[in-house]
C-alpha cells in the first residue's frame, strides 16, 4: 500500500515534490479512511489538479519512471514470481532549464506497507545509471528502520536480514539493486516488496 511518493529534478520538476496519502486527523472523514491500527491512517484515493502544463501528467510520470525503472529487468528476464504492475517506459530527465540541475541526478523516494512493515525505497539516477539506492524496513509498530542494502555506485553494503546469505553484490551499474536481487534470489523481504 502506497504511504508517500517524493521526487525531485524530474522533468518540469527541479524542487522535492511529495504525493503524500497520509491523512490529516479531521474526525468528519475517519470513516472513508484506510485504518490499520496502531499505523497512522492513510487516504484511500487522492486527486491532482491544476491548470494544462502545470506538472500533473509529469508528477504521474515520475511514479512511472521509478515503477518501470524497478520492475522492467524482472519482466525482462521472466523471474516474477508474482504478479506486476507494469508501466509503459519512462526515461529519467532531470529539469533542464538551469544550469545545475540537468547535471544533477533525479532522486525518488518511495514508502509503502506490507502486512505489518513499512518500507523506504530511495533510488537516485543520472543518465540511466544508479548513482545511490537503499532499502530499509521497520516495523509499524517500531522507531527504528532496518537497512536491508544500500548501494552508492558500486559499493553495496547489505543489513542483516540478507548479509548471511551468500548474496552477489556486484551488479550492472543501470539494473537496480532491488531488481537483481528480485530476478536471482527468493529473499522474502525482498520478493514481498
Amino acid at each position: 500500500m502506497l504511504c508517500q511518493f517524493t521526487f525531485q529534478n524530474f522533468k518540469s520538476y527541479k524542487s522535492e515534490t511529495t504525493l503524500d496519502f497520509q491523512a490529516t486527523a479531521l474526525p468528519e472523514f475517519k470513516d472513508t479512511l484506510i485504518t490499520e491500527a496502531p499505523a497512522s491512517d492513510l487516504l484511500p484515493v487522492s486527486v491532482v489538479y491544476g491548470p494544462n502544463g502545470g506538472g500533473k501528467s509529469n508528477l504521474l510520470q515520475a511514479l512511472s519512471c521509478l515503477i518501470f525503472t524497478v520492475v522492467n529487468p524482472v519482466k525482462e528476464l521472466g523471474k516474477n514470481r508474482q504478479d506486476l504492475i507494469l508501466q509503459q517506459e519512462v526515461a529519467s530527465f532531470p529539469f533542464l532549464f538551469d544550469e545545475t540541475s540537468r547535471y544533477e541526478p533525479t532522486e525518488f523516494r518511495i514508502f509503502f506497507r506490507i502486512d505489518k512493515n513499512e518500507y523506504c525505497y530511495y533510488l537516485s539516477l543520472k543518465k540511466d545509471e544508479v548513482i545511490f539506492e537503499s532499502l530499509y524496513r521497520k516495523a509499524i509498530t517500531g522507531k527504528k528502520a532496518a537497512k536491508i542494502f544500500e548501494r552508492d555506485t558500486n559499493e553495496i553494503s547489505l543489513g542483516y536480514t540478507i548479509a548471511r546469505k551468500s548474496i552477489n553484490t556486484n551488479v550492472n551499474p543501470k539494473m537496480p539493486y532491488l531488481s537483481f536481487l528480485a530476478i536471482n534470489y527468493d529473499i522474502s523481504v525482498i520478493t514481498k516488496s
